[in-house]
């Protein structure tokens, strides 16, 4: 047992532990979990009895006989529970639909500008129930609604803390943003959402590093160990935030001293140097509009793209000799990156001096819709805890 750790919390985090690896295989029997889980047959009997009698694991048949009697088979029921991830951006709101599985089943993304005021919170509360109403969302199934937003998020409180893109400048609740839904509402920070959706639908337990490259530069760190100072038996467990939640602001790291003045006052951010506004101011703000021209040979594009790759080379070099762990590119730039991935790595090999795996640095797996399918999947595990 880890110190500090009641018996009750272990039980907790081993019913998640049973759930995820369920959730990753098409069926199991329960000597299979004791194995892979290396826990005690009993242990997993009972755990197995709970989520059947929650109702989000049902006996799915029986496993083909090694000569003794066949082991009945286990499967997750995929859609027992539904949760809904929105993504509130300064200039849009993505709303995501997920279930059990934790991947995507439903999502729209509208132009709607951000207002801290009473129309906005209308508004927002009015776009998810069209969207409910439009993807026939059977809402008795829904447990819990997750808000992703480019700030400092204390979970703790469920309180934004600052917004800098929102022009959040006082604390602002759940309770107040949120208060046209009707449903229990969380607030996660973007990136750490975005880092939530890379392991979305796995059994995964790895350390890595999310870089949310979007019109602020952000990130998440998440830790194989579970080492978390700020408590937890979710996602959360497995994810450093700092004292204040203010952990992975990897934006506010100087890469080059004395250079552009950041947003938060300092010199040499890395920030104003990757920021997916640095591409975006070349086409009116649209990105999308970037990489086309980019790959027709403009020369004015590729210089511009060729001294984001070095800064971002910088900002890498610094990350994975901190953590020496895998690095996932995310964010609006994130989502464009895999064609240049292998350009990048050699920008990246000139300043590590260590010898790293292959695939230590990988682009995001989901793009526009990871940070409001993270929010979502953060609740995922917070309703089996509570089984």
């Amino acid at each position: 047992m880890v110190k500090g750790t009641s018996s009750k919390e272990v039980k907790k985090i081993n019913r998640n532990r049973v759930f995820r690896y369920l959730n990753t295989v098409a069926e199991a029997s329960m000597p299979e979990i004791a194995a892979a889980l290396r826990m005690s047959g009993p242990t997993v009997l009972t755990i197995v009895g709970e989520l059947c009698a929650a109702g989000v694991v049902e006996e799915v048949g029986e496993l083909a006989s090694t000569g003794g009697r066949k082991a009945k088979a286990y499967g997750v029921i995929k859609d027992a529970f539904l949760f809904l991830g929105i993504d509130i951006t300064r200039n849009h709101i993505g709303i995501v639909s997920t279930d059990l599985s934790e991947d995507v089943v439903a999502y729209r993304r509208q132009r709607r500008r951000f207002a801290n005021t009473e129309a906005y919170r209308q508004v927002l509360g009015e776009e998810l129930k069209s969207f409910i109403a439009d993807y026939q969302i059977d809402e008795s199934k829904i447990r819990g609604i997750g808000v992703a937003i480019p700030g400092i998020v204390d979970a703790n409180r469920n309180v934004i803390k600052k917004s800098h893109t929102l022009q959040i400048t006082e604390e602002l609740t759940a309770d107040d943003l949120c208060k046209y839904i009707d449903f229990p509402c969380i607030l996660a920070n973007d990136a750490n959402a975005g880092a939530i959706a890379e392991c979305a639908g796995s059994n995964r337990n790895e350390s890595l590093i999310y870089l949310s490259l979007s019109n602020t530069v952000g990130g998440a760190i998440l830790l194989e160990t579970g080492a978390n100072n700020q408590g937890g038996l979710g996602y959360y467990r497995n994810m450093y935030v700092g004292d204040n939640w203010e952990g992975g602001e990897f934006g506010h790291v100087v890469i080059r001293p004395e250079g552009r003045t950041c947003y938060c006052g300092k010199e040499g951010c890395l920030d104003p140097y990757c920021s997916a506004l640095v591409l975006a101011s070349m086409e009116d703000g649209k990105l999308e509009e970037f990489f086309p021209k980019l790959e027709a040979g403009s020369k004015k594009h590729q210089q511009v793209w060729q001294e984001y790759l070095d800064n971002l080379a910088y900002a890498v070099d610094m990350l994975v000799m901190s953590m020496d762990c895998d690095i996932v590119l995310g964010g609006y730039v994130g989502s464009f990156m895999e064609p240049y991935l292998e350009d990048f790595k050699a920008y990246v090999e000139q300043r590590i001096i260590f010898k790293k795996k292959k695939d230590f640095l990988r682009t995001c797996k989901y793009k526009v819709e990871a940070a409001a399918l993270g929010a979502a999947v953060f609740l995922v595990e917070e309703a089996i805890l509570k089984i």
